[in-house]
């Protein structure tokens, strides 16, 4: 019999320990994460500029964010094995990603953009992140990853 981390063998059997709808949504989170972090670094730094021309906030996480609402559907989640209540709390969690993401976007587009919104912008990125996280700490506890 081999064990890993993920899977067991026994025989000609591979049996997985943790759910691969888990491993990808974690992996999907970890992406949008990272993704954040060099977004938030860039506009503490005073990126913005950089932000706004190649439309950094928008093109990021739009397609990581995206796979994740799907993932994160409500029915899904509930064939998964979670909750109602710990599916109300993915979906609030999901819409304040989305909401921080709109609020730095709309600032970062902003024609009247000063110096000094680039904290608000690392703010809101930061909203963002700490709801992700939230979101990765939910699925861990349930799939024990």
């Amino acid at each position: 019999m081999i064990k890993g981390d993920l899977f067991s063998i026994d025989g000609n059997t591979l049996r997985m320990k943790t759910p691969l709808y888990f491993l990808i949504v974690k992996a999907y989170i970890d992406n949008c994460i990272d993704k954040l972090d060099e977004l938030m670094d860039m506009a503490k730094s005073g990126l913005i500029d950089v932000l706004t021309a190649q439309g950094t906030l928008d093109i990021a996480l739009n397609g990581s964010l995206e796979a994740l609402k799907a993932f994160l559907s409500p029915k899904i989640l509930k064939q998964a094995g979670f909750s109602e209540k710990d599916v109300k709390r993915i979906s609030c969690s999901l819409k304040k990603v989305s909401r921080a993401l709109k609020s730095a976007g709309s600032l970062a587009s902003s024609p009247a953009l000063r110096p000094e919104h680039k904290f608000t912008i690392a703010t809101e990125l930061d909203n963002a992140k700490k709801s992700l996280l939230a979101i990765k700490s939910k699925i861990s506890y349930i799939a024990y990853i």
